[in-house]
């Protein structure tokens, strides 16, 4: 009965540091695809800056958040050797020589051994969690000052056409001024001519 419950609960004990396992890959999973998106949004607001040949403010604020997502999402995605995940079986095997227990103290040494190193990992991981949300927000407000500055760059290059089509159009549909004055011309030739046959 014993050996049963030791057992047991060694083994609720590994899964919850296989747990955290899976729980770390996951999110360096998601970081990379983070930073992937985060790098396409720079280059997007980068060419649009180009294009403009300025650096506005949405720009500039852009790409401060892209440097922050990738310090965060390196921050991540960077190998930790303090994150335990396995024990090593010749430890385990040179600690336990020797001793009276038998099976059933393995068991409980373990489980206490692995609940240890899964409180550690905890404290470890919390870090790692608050650079994810913080790459996270700068992404979102790397998109934000990217589609703000594309809807501004739009509206910039429709007033443009607006302005460079209006002096085609009035000279299409005929200006009264420069009809006016095109009709003063004429009459102040005629005039001119009459008074040079007389």
């Amino acid at each position: 009965m014993r050996t049963e419950l030791s057992r047991v609960a060694y083994e609720l004990s590994l899964r919850r540091l296989t747990q955290q396992e899976g729980a770390i890959s996951e999110l360096r999973a998601r970081t990379g695809t983070l930073l992937a998106a985060s790098a396409i949004a720079a280059s997007v607001l980068g060419s649009r800056a180009l294009d403009a040949s300025r650096l506005g403010a949405l720009v500039v604020l852009g790409l401060v958040a892209f440097v922050i997502s990738i310090l965060a999402s390196a921050v991540v995605l960077l190998p930790r050797k303090d994150l335990i995940f396995s024990i090593s079986g010749s430890v385990l095997a040179e600690s336990e020589e020797g001793d009276t227990g038998g099976i059933a103290e393995t068991y409980r040494r373990l489980a206490y051994w692995i609940d240890g190193y899964a409180e550690e990992n905890d404290a470890r991981l919390q870090p790692l969690i608050h650079a994810y949300k913080v790459a996270t927000g700068a992404l979102v407000v790397e998109l934000s000052c990217g589609q703000s500055n594309s809807l501004r760059g739009e509206r910039h290059d429709r007033k443009a056409e607006a302005r460079s089509a209006a002096p085609a159009r009035s000279r299409r549909t005929g200006n009264p001024g420069w009809q006016r004055a095109g009709t003063e011309e004429v009459v102040g030739s005629q005039r001119d001519c009459s008074s040079t046959a007389g």
